[in-house]
């Protein structure tokens, strides 16, 4: 009876030809479509793998033939043994890629926010995947419109990948068209820097003046240029917000960062004009032209080597494709390369002075900056030097001083730690725990505070200071607000999204102003090519600040949508004096008080509580910045401790660290859930704290007891043998 109704179910459904065709089209709909739509979106890791048609051929031949082929094949083995025993088993593998086709819909679809809060996407996504798919392979035989379905989509498993990769080498090689060559009517030397990820209300005091304590050498820039300050960027990603400034074009679409988007942007038309030497600091977009010699780090691969690179690194981005963040499984790590840092580089790139120099946007970043230094030097032609730098951008790594914090530089931190949401992108509600992320953002302002110093004596060195039209800008602003995100604007944190510090210092200009007009980063272009005299070729929607008349409106876009604003910009008023009333009074030697969960401990010898070792049965810490073990016993060799409290005795009390110096406790913390549903935890050792030879640090886990003082449970001790 049961085999009789399985060859029915054989008879009644699709051929075997037909049946491989469709497993085919499953195939694209699982595999190739995820892979292919996320590479798409990937353009700085296409540029720097500098990939070609042998690549591409070899990725559509794996996953048009050669993934397809082993499904198939595995589908006739399931079909021919194992329905023999199971009469029901014989569409498993309908089943396996109808489920990784749902999951890859359900991955990118709108989520609801009781099951991310809750961290229950992935039972969510697991449950409709298994329901779903489980219906597909019960219906695949007894349909035969879904057969037909198949068999009409599988026009496109030739047609999609082949489009995707014309895009792809669109992307990477598109022909930004024939500028003419346009004259320069007053080829004075420019120098732009543009920060990545600074918000301008972090420059300011309370009564919304240069707060000149942390930040002198932004505060003696005002005192030479013109502070424009209430500029606004025009969108919050860098992909959007860089181009805006470099062509004074709204991205009212969406656009990719490359040249043949952007026609006569600005270095297209500098490098046209053929009237200056050029030096280009450009780690995320492509909008330079080809013509101009191009440095960047390099892969030494072999073309079968990046083939394999290729094939490894889409394989193991996979899984993150298709299953949400908060899936209990651990995955593997998605390769470096994919996010532009490569494992070897151009050693020569630092002795080069002109050109473009594409570093990698979070690698050594100091060091990127050292190098646009030694670039302004005397020229044949007058100067362009170009900086974009992604500071003080996460990963936060560096003390004001530019020393960094992190042994494993190269291994950043791409979202913001422990941040919620599918982008990692929202801040969880722990006040104090959010103010430990600006206070290290804030480090970072420090740290870029230092360079401009620093550039503004290398102009005075080099005699450019005078002449010279200088800029410092940012692309766009960062938020930090508990339970909202740092770049989805909303009406708590738009006035950080959108202030950006910008100082213009003309040619001449020795004395400072402050401009409280309404400024907006699609100005920048045209106020350069009016200083320069020069006649822009493609249209614009900026006005150089030079005209009186401005916009009547902010505007800010952002996923598809406009958002206009005041042009008076009231709510900036309100944002500086929230991070002036946390870190105004404060030195940034470490986080302010109210981000400690015991700020009445810090400063307390170990002999007045009750402290003892903890086994691992009971708590256990992981992604601790791995400390390098000497005959002397565990030395650490870096000033970040973050990890996750696995096994917290009580799971209704966020669990509570403590880090002690040398018998003194330092610093204490409350956890807070991340994305996985881990208690996790992240804190900065001082600066200062380095100058003590030796150093003994302990950790601690805080045991809530029915004792008025709580018993400090040992986790972990580390002794640093000498100073950095």
């Amino acid at each position: 009876m049961t085999q009789g109704h399985d060859h029915s179910c054989l008879s009644d459904g699709a051929s075997p030809r037909l049946r491989a065709l469709h497993i085919v089209t499953l195939c694209a709909f699982a595999f190739s479509q995820p892979i292919l739509q996320i590479l798409l979106n990937q353009s700085l890791f296409l540029y720097r793998q500098g990939l070609g048609w042998p690549e591409y051929s070899a990725l559509l031949m794996a996953l048009t033939f050669v993934v397809p082929a082993c499904w198939v094949v595995l589908d006739f083995i399931v079909v021919r043994c194992l329905s023999r025993f199971f009469s029901r088993g014989r569409n498993a593998v309908l089943f396996i890629l109808g489920a990784l086709t749902l999951l890859s819909v359900l991955r990118v679809s709108p989520k609801f926010e009781s099951f991310e809060l809750n961290h229950l996407t992935w039972l969510f996504s697991a449950t409709v995947a298994t329901f779903g798919a489980g219906l597909f392979a019960y219906a695949y035989d007894r349909i035969s419109g879904l057969r037909f379905w198949l068999t009409v989509s599988s026009i496109g498993i030739a047609v999609f990948p082949l489009f995707a990769i014309w895009q792809v080498l669109q992307s990477q090689y598109g022909n930004p068209g024939n500028l003419s060559s346009g004259a320069v009517g007053h080829p004075i030397p420019v120098v732009i820097v543009v920060f990545d990820e600074f918000s301008g209300t972090s420059l300011m005091d309370d009564c919304l003046q240069m707060n000149t304590h942390q930040y002198p050498n932004f505060s003696q820039l005002a005192s030479l240029s013109t502070w424009y300050r209430k500029a606004t960027t025009v969108h919050a990603r860098t992909d959007e917000a860089l181009p805006a400034i470099l062509s004074g074009q709204f991205p009212a679409s969406p656009r990719r960062p490359i040249a043949a988007n952007y026609q006569g942007n600005l270095f297209q038309a500098i490098h046209a004009s053929q009237s200056y030497d050029m030096s280009v600091f450009e780690p995320y977009t492509r909008l330079a032209p080809a013509k101009l010699k191009h440095h960047r780090l390099y892969l030494n691969l072999t073309r079968f080597q990046r083939i394999v690179q290729l094939l490894e690194i889409l394989g193991g981005i996979y899984p993150h494709l298709i299953f949400p963040n908060d899936t209990p499984i651990s995955f593997p790590s998605i390769h470096g390369s994919w996010f532009g840092l490569p494992p070897t580089e151009d050693e020569s790139m630092p002795r080069r002075t002109s050109g473009v120099f594409s570093y990698s946007p979070l690698h050594d970043r100091d060091r990127q900056l050292e190098h646009f230094l030694d670039c302004l030097c005397p020229t044949e032609k007058p100067l362009f030097a170009f900086l974009h730098v992604l500071l003080p951008h996460v990963p936060w790594e560096y003390f004001p001083s530019g020393n960094s914090y992190r042994e494993y530089r190269n291994l950043p931190e791409f979202t913001i730690p422990e941040g919620l949401g599918e982008l990692g992108e929202t801040w969880p509600s722990d006040d104090a725990f959010v103010l430990r992320c600006e206070h290290r953002y804030l480090m970072q302002v420090k740290f870029s505070d230092r360079f401009v110093g620093r550039l503004l004596d290398k102009l005075r060195q080099t005699q450019l200071l005078d002449d010279c039209l200088l800029i410092v800008t940012a692309d766009h602003g960062v938020s930090f607000h508990a339970g909202s995100s740092r770049r989805v604007p909303d009406a708590k944190n738009i006035a950080d999204i959108l202030s950006v510090p910008l100082f213009i210092k003309l040619p001449g200009q020795t004395e400072g102003r402050i401009d409280d007009r309404n400024i907006e980063s699609v100005d920048l272009y045209p106020t350069i090519a009016e200083e320069l005299q020069m006649q822009l070729t493609e249209p614009f929607d900026g006005s150089p600040v030079s005209k009186e008349a401005r916009r009547p409106r902010k505007t800010l876009y952002f996923e598809g949508k406009m958002t206009a604003i005041e042009p008076t910009f009231p709510q900036l008023k309100s944002a500086v004096e929230r991070q002036w009333n946390f870190f105004g009074g404060h030195s940034l030697e470490s986080p302010p008080p109210t981000a400690s969960s015991r700020p009445e401990w810090k400063g307390r010898h170990l002999d007045e509580f009750v402290t003892q070792n903890i086994g691992s049965s009971v708590a256990q810490t992981v992604e601790f910045t791995s400390p390098i073990l000497t005959g002397h016993g565990d030395t650490v060799t870096t000033s970040l401790i973050s990890g996750c409290v696995m096994n917290p005795v009580n799971r209704n009390t966020p669990p509570e660290i403590v880090v002690s110096i040398d018998g003194r406790i330092q610093d204490s913390s409350r956890t807070v859930v991340n994305n996985a549903g881990n208690h996790a935890f992240s804190l900065v050792i001082p600066e200062s704290a380095d100058s003590v030879t030796p150093m003994k640090i302990e950790f601690f886990l805080i045991e809530h007891g029915d004792s008025e003082t709580p018993r400090l449970l040992r986790l972990r001790t580390w002794y640093r043998e000498t100073s950095r």
